[in-house]
């Protein structure tokens, strides 16, 4: 399992910290101008459209975010992994529930009644599992075989539970 503090106006940048103690990642919002950056401080933090993930050095970018919003109701998330270019689709941002593409596989995100964020397979495998208690994120990988992907299923949950 993985912990970060809940990012907001005072602390746009936070470090990702493993269950041993030690820091593997740095998750920080990031403003496309400073006209929303400034919308964010206003309205205090509540609005924000990109973050980054950074390695445990805090120099390499290993995940990145941006949404892409459009005058019809179609929402889209552009996510890139690893050089990767990831969609994540939803209709609204009310929807509860988004897909996704990586590697040729399909995935799907879910909000569940807590607003936990779970990804799942294309079976419907629950993968991993974000919460958000008490202004405490934590990301638990349910399936081992993607403690590997820990950086895209944190930035794809943090994407999709934080969407505006």
């Amino acid at each position: 399992m993985i912990t970060y503090n809940a990012l907001d106006i005072l602390n746009q940048k936070q470090r990702v910290i493993s269950s041993n103690g030690k820091i593997v990642g740095y998750i920080n919002k990031t403003y496309s101008n400073i006209l929303v950056k400034l919308i964010d401080i206003i309205i205090q933090g509540g609005f924000y459209t990109s973050f980054t993930i950074k390695d445990h050095t805090n120099k390499n970018i290993v995940f990145k975010s941006e949404y892409l919003n459009t005058i019809v109701t179609k929402k889209n998330i552009k996510c890139c992994y690893q050089n990767q270019n990831i969609i994540l689709n939803y209709d609204n941002m009310w929807e509860e529930t988004a897909s996704f593409k990586y590697d040729n596989k399909n995935f799907y995100v879910k909000l569940d009644s807590n607003r936990y964020c779970i990804i799942m397979d294309n079976e419907n495998k629950p993968l991993s599992i974000w919460k958000n208690r008490d202004e405490i994120c934590s990301l638990e990988i349910l399936d081992s075989s993607f403690d590997s992907l820990v950086f895209l299923l944190l930035g794809i949950s943090h994407a999709f539970s934080n969407r505006v």
